[in-house]
């Protein structure tokens, strides 16, 4: 029997997509055709990795580039063909040939940290400026400052992004297809491009890998930000220094469930984080003093039966969180 040279894992997307060709091949072709000719993803690591994982996926036939500074991670991408070609710089790109093609749109996907993110936009605009058919979109969990970078360069052109889903640990090793399937998307475009063609067709490729665009300002998703991510993040990393200071062998041998999940994100390094916290500093000292007030009032509560309010709110919310959750179902199309 003839052995497959090439042996690909399932994940849910790849069974879904075969269940789907099997059930709708007399109907339509299941392969569609993306809205973009040639994507390519500046970052390969967890989320650029996993947005190019998931893109190869739904869209074999399209060409994906990616970029990447560590030539080891476009080769180990070039050699799974997850990508059709590799280059080491952005600017290295044939983007003015790609777009040459008539009728044809092209994707950049700004997927490295949020500094280096905006200074490839600052170096990319006065190429993508002449090209119409080129849309940008950036991934990064910082909205404000890139936003309005764009707004001023590439007004019509560039998307603000960022993907709902992550891991304490970063590199392309430990990308997946499904990082993002049936995750929310948020987008935070300008006021100008609501409507636009360059939104409608980037909606459609985010839909089609199974992801939820969701729509706010970037002043809303930093401020959300702050108390749904960031300060998570931070508080797991003072539990973890709270604990430095007193036996920590001692108290992580005797340690219950509840604290695996702050301790698995306390896994995550600084160079993951520290643009985050600064750039986003404002909205973080404000969520900072308020939860300080609370630990405080807290502080004088701890024995007393006014605890069990908060205990009846900790409660509700939690409740409303996973009535929220079961809405949430991935649109593939």
């Amino acid at each position: 029997m003839a052995r497959l040279k090439h042996q690909v894992p399932l994940t849910a997307l790849s069974v879904y997509t075969l269940f789907m060709m099997m059930s709708s091949a007399i109907a339509k072709p299941f392969v569609i055709d993306c809205p973009y000719q040639t994507i390519i993803v500046v970052g390969l690591g967890l989320i650029g990795g996993s947005f190019m994982l998931a893109l190869r996926e739904r869209y074999p036939n399209t060409t994906l580039i990616g970029v990447d500074a560590h030539a080891e991670t476009v080769q180990q991408a070039l050699k799974n063909r997850w990508i059709n070609q590799a280059y080491l710089q952005l600017a290295e790109v044939p983007l003015e040939t790609l777009a040459s093609t008539p009728n044809t749109h092209q994707l950049i996907v700004l997927a490295s940290h949020l500094t280096i993110n905006e200074a490839l936009l600052e170096a990319i605009a006065p190429r993508v400026q002449a090209l119409p058919s080129v849309t940008v979109v950036d991934l990064g969990s910082c909205k404000r400052k890139i936003t309005t970078m764009g707004q001023l360069l590439l007004p019509s052109q560039f998307v603000g992004g960022h993907p709902m889903a992550g891991r304490e640990k970063g590199g392309l090793g430990n990308a997946s297809a499904l990082l993002f399937f049936g995750k929310r998307f948020l987008l935070t475009p300008h006021e100008g491009l609501v409507g636009s063609e360059t939104l409608q067709r980037l909606e459609q490729l985010l839909k089609a890998i199974g992801v939820n665009p969701v729509y706010m300002t970037a002043e809303e998703h930093d401020r959300t930000m702050a108390f749904m991510s960031h300060l998570p993040q931070l508080y797991a990393v003072l539990l973890t220094n709270l604990i430095s200071r007193y036996e920590p062998g001692k108290l992580l041998g005797n340690h219950g469930g509840g604290i695996d999940d702050q301790l698995r994100i306390a896994a995550s390094p600084y160079a993951m984080w520290g643009d985050v916290f600064t750039e986003n500093s404002d909205n973080m000292r404000e969520v900072l003093a308020e939860m300080i007030a609370m630990l405080q009032e807290l502080h004088q509560k701890i024995d007393s039966p006014e605890l069990a309010d908060w205990f009846a709110i900790s409660n509700q919310i939690h409740a409303a969180f996973h009535q929220l959750k079961q809405p949430q179902k991935s649109t593939i199309i």
